[in-house]
Formats: structure tokens, sequence, C-alpha cells
């Protein structure tokens, strides 16, 4: 090495032995390794479980790493002096050997009989007497702190993480029981369960959290969610149970109002109309007050808090409501034909005279009696529709007769 080379190295190994002390001192600072350790007058926590295995070791190492450090600062403050006794001039070529052996070659002897087996990973690249190169040993020493770092953060994140997912697991359990819906006898006994897991979490926490939150996500998270999911179809069932109630209870006014106009359909064709044949009456009372009936005691159910069933229910009374509109809506449609011909024909009769008379026809005696004859139907109560349809046919087709080209006309 040069003197140039010498210089550089040696402010390399200052600045990344600030670095270090840096770091360590303020992972010492840290509250959660305080608490992992019990530094800085902090309580111990003893660990257990999973996070006594994956984190205990790691933190064993800190010790360690602090007698690594002073052996990399007692080195180089070694080869720091044996620059400071070069010579300005000549005669420096041993001493700059000297350096180069200390900051590059294996020149720290560890004293391995002071550091457990179990700890000397941070001797990797040593030789057989225990003695290492600075560089190896500062490689070995950033593994280890990464490694308990990392395991610090971890634990501080699942601490926080823990104390989070707990309580809104508490708040969760507490919502569940006092909502709405009333929960069934297996889903209270699974969140009696939950609560009763979530204690044992919460005495667990402090000495294993990796391990307790494992357990959550893959124990007590799945139950909650089950719960909250079926609570929730229930919630939804229920809104819209609510709503097919209200709907049914219209549709049942709608179909009474259809009843009652089917009814009068059917009646007043009854006293107006004759000759179409055989009219079908509307469904007797009974039938709408069996529905009626049916739906209270569904609506009597669904106040009672039994939504599922009464959920089926309505899809039957649907069904059989609707059969009842269609057999309503056929029958007013029969009745209110022939009633509705009628007054056509009374339309038709009218429009045909005035065309008999703009064609100077009216005066045929043929087409007087002929619209005599209709008229006379027309007006009868009960209308013989059959009868009363032939005669206006009748004129429609005799007027046709006298108004095409070259027919007779009255003078």
């Amino acid at each position: 090495m040069t003197l140039a080379d010498i210089d550089k190295s040696l402010a390399q190994w200052e600045s990344r032995l600030s670095s270090a002390a840096h770091n360590l001192f303020d992972l010492q600072a840290d509250p959660t390794y305080q608490c992992l350790t019990g530094a800085g007058g902090a309580p111990l926590t003893k660990l257990s479980g999973v996070t006594r295995t994956r984190v205990g070791p790691a933190l064993e190492n800190i010790g360690t790493l602090f007698q690594c450090f002073d052996l990399l600062r007692c080195t180089v403050d070694r080869a720091v002096q044996l620059r400071r006794g070069l010579p300005a001039m000549f005669g420096g070529d041993q001493k700059e050997r000297e350096i180069e052996q200390v900051l590059l070659g294996k020149s720290i002897r560890v004293p391995t009989d002071q550091i457990p087996i179990a700890k000397r990973s941070l001797l990797t690249g040593a030789d057989d007497q225990g003695c290492i190169s600075p560089d190896e040993l500062l490689k070995s020493m950033v593994r280890a702190f990464e490694t308990a770092r990392d395991g610090v953060m971890a634990v501080d994140k699942t601490w926080r993480e823990l104390s989070v997912t707990l309580g809104a697991a508490s708040r969760q359990i507490a919502a569940l029981r006092s909502g709405p819906d009333q929960l069934e006898e297996g889903e209270i006994r699974e969140l009696d369960g939950v609560e009763h897991a979530l204690s044992l979490r919460r005495a667990q926490v402090q000495s294993d959290p990796l391990g307790t939150s494992l357990d959550v996500d893959a124990v007590l998270r799945p139950v909650l969610d089950r719960v909250t999911a079926a609570v929730e179809e229930r919630a939804q069932l229920r809104m819209q149970t609510e709503k097919a109630l209200s709907a049914a209870h219209a549709n049942f006014q709608e179909l009474r109002n259809l009843h009652r106009n089917a009814s009068a359909a059917w009646a007043e064709a009854q006293e107006k109309v004759s000759g179409a044949g055989e009219l079908p009456p509307p469904p007797p009372e009974a039938r709408l007050e069996s529905l009626g009936e049916w739906l209270d005691r569904l609506q009597q159910k669904y106040d009672a808090g039994m939504v599922r069933p009464v959920s089926v229910g309505l899809q039957n009374w649907n069904s059989a409501a609707r059969d009842c509109v269609s057999d309503e809506q056929k029958i007013l449609e029969a009745n209110s034909a022939p009633l509705a011909l009628r007054n056509e024909l009374r339309g038709r009769i009218n429009a045909l005279k005035a065309k008999a008379q703009a064609y100077r026809v009216e005066e045929d005696a043929n087409l007087r009696e002929l619209a005599s004859d209709a008229e006379t139907l027309l007006y009868t109560r009960p209308t013989p529709i059959d009868r009363a349809s032939d005669a206006v046919s009748r004129y429609q087709a005799l007027l046709h007769e006298r108004t095409k080209p070259g027919g007779k006309t009255v003078g």
C-alpha cells in the first residue's frame, strides 16, 4: 500500500466505525429493544415461542457486537499510531508493510474462550487461531446487526398491529352481540370461544408477539369473518324481506282493486249485454281473503324475527298472488269485451248513418229499416250483442252497395 492508499483506508475505517457506533447506540436506545433486553432500566420481557426462536439469538449477539467493535476500534487505532510513526522521507517501508498487515491481514485475534460457541457465527472467516481480518469481522458484524435490528423492528411492528387487531376484534364482537340482528346459538358459542381466546392472546402477546400474530390470523380472524358474514347476510335478507313484504301489501291492495273491477265488469255485462256466450264470473271472495290472511301471518312471523322462513313464504305467496292477478285480468277482459263492443257498435252505426246522409241515401227504405233495427237492439237492455253486431254489419254492407260507383241511390 502507498501512503495515499493507507491514508484513504484509514479515513474509510473511521467513517465505518463512526456509522457502526451510531447504529449500535441507536438500537440500544430503541424502546422496543430495551423492553426485549431489559436495557436502559426497562423491565425485561421474557420471550417465548416463535419470538424467542426468531429474535432471541440475534439479541444475544448484541453484547458480542460491542466486543467486536472494541477490537476493531483498537486495530484501527494501532494502524493510526503506526502511520504517525512513519518517517517523512525514507525508511518507512517496514512500517508500511505493518500497517498493510493490520488493515488487510488477519490481524485481529478474537478471544474465542470469551465468546460462546452459539455466537461464533460472527467469526466467519477466522483461522484456527481465531484471527480474522478487520473487513471480514465488520461484514459479520453488519449481518448480525441487521438480523437483530430486523427482529426488534418485527416485534415492534407486531406489537403495534396486535394492539389494533385485538382491540378491533373486541369491538367487532361487541357490535355483533349488540346489533339489531339476533345471533344464532352456534354463533354465540363461536363468539364466546373467540373472546376467551382473545383474553389468552392478550396475555401471550407481550412474550410471543410473532407467534400470537400468526395465531390470530390463522385461527381467530376466520371465525370472526365467518360470523360477521353470516350476520351481514341475514341483515341483507332482512332488508330485502322487509321491502318484499311492503311490496306484497301494495300488490295485494292492487289485487283487491282489480277484483272489484272484474266483479263490476261481470255484473255490468250481466245487466247490459246478452248473447256474448258464457262470461266468466269473478273468483270467490274467499280466495282473496285466504291470500290476505296468509300475508298477515307472514307479517306476524317477520315481526317475530323469523326472517328466513318469511322470505321463502313470500316467494310462494307472490306466486299464488300472480296466479290470482292473471285470473282476475282475464275475467276483467272477458267481461269488458262485450261492453266495449256495444259501445263500438253504437259509434259505428252513427258514423254509417252520417255517411249515408253524405251520400244522400239515408232515405233508402232498406237502409232505414236496418238502421232502426240496429239502434233498437243496441239500446235495448240487455243488448243482444250478437244480433246487434249482425244488424250493424248488414247495414254497413248495404250502405257499401248503395254508395259504390253505379250503385242505387235515392234522389
